[in-house]
């Protein structure tokens, strides 16, 4: 009744208890509120007339689309006489190739993925796709965002299978899991092939050497006094004066000293940050 009444007869009343009415009849109230103003009289409350509740719909205004979300098993709205009103057009998932075709054409062209690469975040994707292997695993279906973001991280490195699972697992907040779910999910992982690499070349597969890589677009140097941040693209440098770690002057003397996971995470942020990122989730 209410879109109903909102499409045919360009009236609904809004729970502050104002009044959506169609132009016509709005601007017809407001003449005859002007003639009454004219006459020094007011227009009573009561009456409904009163202008200040009223609000005009415009004449171009149309409902394009209705829709829910796709685990709403509850679609008591969707009557007949709704469905009576609209065009019904079915809005169907992007096929692997649509999916492919979009998360290349956001590589720039400096970067890489490699096919396997890709192949295993696509059916990484299908998987979670299915609400019970997602909520088996505690963690929401990929979105095309994230699907974006975990291409781009992947593409800016040195593009190995350790890289895009330590993106997928920071991207879905992996650590904060419970361990079944934590364990579900590595199986998934495991199952489109996107393992980590522990304990063989630590050195090589360390987050230090992957923002330090010779293939990275940016390199990243943090060192006692400065932090320069160089493009190998444009030949364009940034350098940050960092704040001498000693501080004699203070009682008592603080001294701080480099952590280096602390370092390595500096660096991953100023990595992301130059790379466009706009937001960091740090935990």
């Amino acid at each position: 009744s209410t879109l109903h009444s909102l499409l045919v007869n360009r009236f609904l009343v809004l729970p502050d208890g104002r009044r959506l009415v169609r132009a016509d009849r709005y601007n017809l109230y407001s003449r005859q509120e002007q003639e009454r103003h004219q006459e020094e009289k007011r227009l009573n409350d009561e009456d409904g007339d009163d202008m200040s509740i009223l609000l005009p719909i415009h004449n171009s205004f149309r409902i394009i689309a209705l829709g829910s979300t796709s685990n709403d098993s509850n679609s008591s709205w969707l009557t007949d006489e709704v469905t009576s009103m609209f065009s019904t057009l079915h809005m169907p998932q992007p096929t692997q190739s649509c999916l492919r075709s979009i998360l290349l054409s956001s590589i720039e062209e400096q970067q890489h993925c490699p096919s396997d690469v890709l192949d295993a975040v696509l059916a990484l994707y299908q998987h979670l796709s299915n609400p019970d292997v997602a909520y088996n695993c505690g963690v929401s279906p990929l979105s095309m965002r994230n699907l974006l973001r975990i291409v781009k991280r992947v593409s800016s490195s040195s593009s190995s299978m350790s890289d895009l699972h330590d993106s997928i697992t920071s991207l879905l907040v992996a650590d904060l899991l419970p361990p079944t779910q934590r364990s579900s999910l590595e199986r998934i992982l495991h199952k489109v092939g996107v393992t980590k690499n522990d304990g063989v070349g630590e050195e090589s597969n360390s987050l230090w050497a992957k923002l330090t890589n010779s293939n990275s677009k940016k390199d990243i140097l943090i060192s006692n006094d400065e932090i320069v941040i160089s493009d190998n693209g444009s030949d364009g440098k940034f350098t940050m004066k960092r704040k001498k770690s000693n501080r004699p002057e203070l009682i008592p003397a603080p001294f701080f000293v480099d952590i280096p996971s602390h370092v390595t995470i500096i660096k991953q942020l100023l990595k992301e940050w130059t790379d466009g990122s706009e937001r960091s989730f740090l935990l």
